[in-house]
């Protein structure tokens, strides 16, 4: 199993280069990352405007990795890596070249059954919120995840 949160998640060729493989042969992947919109505030859907890199890179998933791999979280801002509950990586780094290879970032890896265990529990927790949309289709367009996503904040704000 890997796990894999990151907000921004751009340039990616590599990335899906090493995951495929891995999904063909059986290991369950599941990724959360942002919608494909610029991270601002919007007071409307018409106002909302495509991130195309990682507009991209979640196309690129659709593509590659089988439904149920990937949701869209515009809350997530944690940077992990989580494997077979066993290794973690835990860092500031999205996983863009800018964020791995250019920026001044750090980051801890560990071989760690317990805090392996306590990173997919995170992930769980993110992955099973009512504020993470499934990525398809539809949510890929920037305007249907926004509206979504904002639909699901409002409907929460209204019981609270």
């Amino acid at each position: 199993e890997i796990l894999i949160t990151s907000p921004h998640i751009y340039y990616t060729d590599w990335l899906t280069a090493e995951l495929k493989p891995a999904i063909d042969r059986g290991v369950r992947v599941r990724i959360i990352t942002w919608p494909s919109y610029e991270r601002k505030v919007f007071k409307s859907v018409e106002e909302v405007y495509e991130d195309k890199k990682q507009y991209f890179t979640l196309k690129r998933f659709l593509e590659m990795f089988p439904p149920g791999t990937v949701r869209l979280n515009d809350n997530i801002h944690a940077k992990l890596v989580a494997v077979d509950g066993r290794e973690v990586l835990i860092t500031t780094a999205n996983i863009t070249q800018t964020g791995l290879w250019e920026n001044y970032e750090i980051g801890f890896w560990a071989e760690n059954e317990e805090l392996a265990m306590q990173a997919k529990e995170f992930f769980e927790t993110v992955w099973n919120s009512e504020d993470t949309i499934e990525l398809n289709e539809n949510t890929l367009e920037p305007k249907v995840a926004w509206a979504e996503i904002m639909d699901i904040k409002s409907r929460r704000e209204a019981k609270e």
